[in-house]
């Protein structure tokens, strides 16, 4: 139960600063490049911690396990792709390509935290069932 719960906590802390993220573009504060390189990594290190929880306290079948590495490796490039792309010191929040380029990840976002939620429910059951 204890896994499933820092799962969870992980994943609404993950989302939390993808709100944080998108807020920026209507507040647009002062110092927003700042708050946007440090909630950047912050995402990082929770999808990291992510990974690390699924692959440690899930156990997973082989097929969820494929699933999982599928989706984490498209966020992963996706995330690439953008930050390549868009370096904070280069990023106008009002430039129509680069809102495409971050409702595209998010949208790799989106996919990635639905398939932890899937597992987390699955494997939750699962253990209620053993």
């Amino acid at each position: 139960m204890i896994k499933h719960v820092l799962l969870i906590a992980v994943l609404e802390e993950m989302e939390k600063l993808e709100i944080k993220l998108g807020a920026l573009f209507e507040k647009r504060p002062e110092d927003w490049q700042e708050i946007y390189a440090a909630t950047r990594r912050q995402i990082k290190l929770c999808i990291a911690e992510l990974a690390k929880l699924a692959h440690d306290d899930l156990d997973m079948s082989e097929k969820d396990t494929q699933r999982l590495r599928e989706v984490s490796d498209a966020f992963h490039d996706q995330t690439v792709r953008h930050q390549e792309r868009w370096p904070v010191e280069r990023i106008d929040l009002a430039d129509p390509l680069y809102v495409q380029s971050f409702q595209t990840l998010r949208k790799a976002s989106t996919a990635f935290k639905a398939v932890m939620y899937g597992l987390i429910e699955r494997y939750h059951i699962q253990e209620e069932d053993t």
